[in-house]
């Protein structure tokens, strides 16, 4: 059986919104060891959860993480937030015109989801 790299395993345990005590634990067992910071931040990229990411390695402040990906990550959040804002608002002006015309629509994804699952714009 192939075992994941750990750049991997963080990546996937970061690519959720909230973490158990016990993948907390395992996320800063995993940032203790040697990583590949590029690699980290390629697959998170990649696989588009480089924000979620961004949040676990920043929100629990570990000292592991090297400056300048810990800077690369707070940019990362704070401009995925400003973006966030942004369609937000729009989606929100939208929603202002399609009601005022009385025209029935149903959200799926995107903008909706933001305030509603995640509670963070940055995510």
């Amino acid at each position: 059986m192939t075992r994941l790299r750990d750049e991997y395993r963080l990546v996937l345990l970061c690519s959720r919104v909230t973490l158990t005590t016990a993948e907390h634990d395992a996320l800063s067992t995993i940032v203790r060891g040697k990583l590949d910071w590029g690699v980290v931040i390629a697959c998170a990229t990649f696989n588009k959860v480089l924000p979620l990411v961004a949040h676990h390695l920043t929100h629990f402040q570990v000292a592991e993480v090297p400056g300048v990906i810990r800077r690369l990550l707070r940019f990362t959040l704070l401009g995925n937030a400003a973006r966030n804002q942004a369609l937000f608002q729009e989606w929100r002006s939208v929603v202002h015109v399609l009601e005022s015309a009385q025209i029935p629509f149903s959200p799926l994804k995107d903008a909706y989801l933001t305030p509603c699952i995640y509670r963070d714009y940055a995510l």
